[in-house]
């Protein structure tokens, strides 16, 4: 894990601000995830923060800003995405809101989509899913897109880009179609298109009732 960590460091934005781990903000994390290689690393990245630009950010174990307290995003997501995300607890989120959280139950991480509500089982545990992100930057985290963004446009640490046209009823992966959408507001308008598609068979037909 050592060449992962030193890969993240040298890749990690760098912020006037720096959050300590709460300790009771670990105490309730330990009693959810129970993969020792993740509060390790997780120490030793400082407590989170932003990678490969703004791309990829891992949660903190704060109870500073909702949108790095992992407790509070977790609140979020499961309040907001209910039977969706039941069993899951996130650690990470890719440029479009997209979540990496660990199977309650297995300790196996998955990839959460947030505009459908599927899942895709990515590892078994926290070190196994660190070779796979590195090995495929790209796919899981979205950083040309961020990248290019940030060419034209700004974006604050408690956005994420969000398409003007749904991707799941074929809105393009292209700058034309993004805007930066704020924190949680991002994570409410999924969930609400997420919950109207997730029983949908393939090739049916519907028509999305869009929350502003």
């Amino acid at each position: 894990m050592f060449n992962q960590l030193t890969y993240f460091l040298s890749n990690k934005l760098q912020e006037t601000i720096s959050y300590r781990i709460d300790n009771l903000v670990l105490e309730n994390c330990s009693r959810i995830i129970k993969d020792k290689n993740y509060f390790e690393f997780i120490s030793s990245i400082n407590n989170g923060g932003f990678f490969f630009g703004q791309s990829l950010q891992l949660y903190s174990l704060t109870q500073e800003e909702a949108f790095r307290n992992i407790l509070n995003v977790n609140s979020v997501l499961q309040t907001e995405f209910n039977f969706l995300f039941d069993g899951l607890f996130s650690f990470a989120q890719d440029i479009f809101g997209n979540q990496f959280a660990f199977n309650i139950d297995n300790g196996h991480i998955v990839l959460f989509n947030i505009e459908t509500g599927t899942k895709e089982i990515l590892a078994k545990g926290f070190k196994e899913w660190l070779n796979i992100l590195v090995e495929d930057l790209e796919y899981y985290t979205g950083m040309s897109y961020e990248k290019e963004w940030k060419q034209n446009y700004s974006i604050a640490l408690n956005e994420r880009l969000q398409p003007k046209i749904p991707f799941v009823i074929g809105g393009n992966y292209s700058i034309d179609n993004f805007y930066a959408n704020s924190y949680p507001a991002y994570l409410l308008y999924n969930a609400d298109i997420s919950k109207q598609v997730f029983h949908l068979k393939d090739g049916e037909k519907v028509q999305l009732k869009i929350r502003k």
